[in-house]
């Protein structure tokens, strides 16, 4: 019985350590798994948004490429453009933009996972730094997980700051070879927020078609805690790889 157990241990490892497979397309989470050396990726994204406030909505497109420089490095630019609108007229448009450059620390091996750094900043009307730990693992044949730890200070345009923390949780498991579906939680809390009163959280539930010419078509819902000024979120994502 004990030998059969070791066995069962060894195969197991062994197996993850040879034939684990990537997941990589998430809505809130980011996966720790990059960019092959010389591989591109191009993701356009539409979000509607349900504001508090009765009959008014936002619509956000973002726009993002990734380039693999190494097989350990890789670089990503994004913008995007945001328009609130209340009873169909344009009320506001906000526009940001993001440079952010991520790095390969492990591959899964065993009960190791797949760890990944990232640092970047953005602009919009403030300016935003960030820097997180990424990390995948399959759990098993078809089961993923993904986790990220990440910290954002932000310096708004009358010199004050604000530091967050920011956690998300993905966990991801594959109907078909080209359908996987998808359930996301996030958090982020300000740090001078001692008392844990006005943090921002998201829960999506989502669904990724991947086609054969490694075209990716996704669709998640999202709602949004009380506190923040959002209700809820559809988003339509299509990513296409060479």
């Amino acid at each position: 019985m004990k030998y059969q157990i070791y066995s069962a241990i060894f195969i197991f490892t062994f197996a993850s350590a040879v034939m684990a497979e990537k997941q990589q397309t998430t809505f809130i989470t980011e996966a720790a798994y990059l960019q092959s050396q010389s591989e591109w990726q191009f993701t356009l994204d539409t979000r509607f948004q349900q504001l508090h406030q009765p009959n008014v909505s936002k619509t956000a497109y973002s726009f993002a490429v990734e380039y693999g420089i190494t097989e350990n490095l890789q670089i990503e630019l994004g913008t995007e453009r945001a328009t609130t609108f209340d009873n169909i007229d344009e009320q506001e448009t906000e526009h940001e933009w993001d440079l952010e450059f991520a790095y390969n620390l492990v591959e899964q091996s065993g009960y190791r996972p797949h760890l990944s750094v990232s640092a970047g900043f953005s602009r919009d009307e403030n300016t935003h730094y960030s820097a997180a730990l990424l990390m995948s693992y399959e759990l098993h044949h078809r089961h993923f997980i993904h986790a990220n730890i990440g910290f954002e200070h932000c310096k708004n345009t009358v010199d004050s700051h604000e530091n967050s923390t920011i956690l998300a949780l993905t966990y991801a498991f594959k109907l078909q070879e080209d359908i996987t579906l998808l359930t996301e939680y996030t958090q982020e809390h300000p740090a001078n927020d001692k008392a844990n009163v006005s943090f921002y959280s998201q829960t999506s539930i989502g669904l990724i078609y991947e086609l054969e010419n490694d075209l990716v078509l996704g669709f998640a819902y999202g709602v949004f805690d009380p506190k923040d000024d959002l209700n809820s979120e559809l988003t339509v994502k299509v990513s296409y790889e060479f």
